[in-house]
């Protein structure tokens, strides 16, 4: 997710820079105002706690022991391997770095009839 917050800063920047340059050679004035309200919004009430979510760093109690319990669930053996494979043999050892990854294997696992 940190990926697509710096596209956005980088992206937006780009756009800051481009929209003075097109003022500075006068190709559009200085003094023009767009005011745009979007026909539907653009983060519907609903999205918003998922937006907010979505962006704040992944926690262990809430977002990899979940998923990890389920795969114990499901196959113990398979989480250990798992584990193993980030050379750890419990997950509070994991680094935060990697529960994304974690978590996204793990799914996988628990997905896989």
């Amino acid at each position: 997710m940190s990926d697509l917050v710096g596209a956005l800063k980088e992206n937006t920047e780009a756009i800051r820079a481009l929209t003075a340059a097109l003022i500075a050679s006068g190709a559009i004035p200085a003094d023009v105002t767009v005011n745009v309200t979007p026909a539907i919004p653009v983060h519907p009430p609903k999205a918003e706690a998922a937006i907010a979510a979505a962006l704040s760093p992944l926690d262990y109690e809430r977002d990899v022991k979940p998923v990890g319990l389920k795969l114990a669930a499901k196959n113990k053996q398979q989480l250990t391997n798992l584990l193993q494979e980030f050379g750890v043999t419990k997950g509070t050892e994991l680094k935060p770095g990697q529960f994304a990854e974690f978590i996204q294997l793990a799914q996988r696992l628990v997905a896989d009839e």
